[in-house]
């Protein structure tokens, strides 16, 4: 069951998917879910194992597909502010 069963998708709201081959995807789930459920502790421990194994070399998508999630990210924080969302 995905989290957006229950939770439909608003008017208007932005969205963005992240894709099983990107090596980053299982750790920013996992991150998400740790937050969600107030676990501080692990957020941090999975950002930093994050960090490690792929930041320092990781070569990625294009330019224009990173500005792209910026620019989704953007809207997701603008979004959330009109809507009464909490940030």
């Amino acid at each position: 069951m995905s989290p957006r069963d229950e939770d439909p998708i608003l008017p208007g709201e932005p969205t963005f998917t992240l894709r099983g081959s990107d090596p980053l995807a299982g750790f920013l789930v996992s991150i998400w879910a740790s937050a969600h459920m107030g676990d501080g502790e692990a957020v941090a421990a999975k950002i930093k194992a994050m960090v490690d194994r792929f930041v320092p070399g990781m070569t990625g998508p294009s330019y224009e597909q990173t500005a792209d999630a910026i620019d989704v990210a953007l809207a997701m924080f603008a979004w959330q502010g009109k809507s009464g969302c909490a940030v």
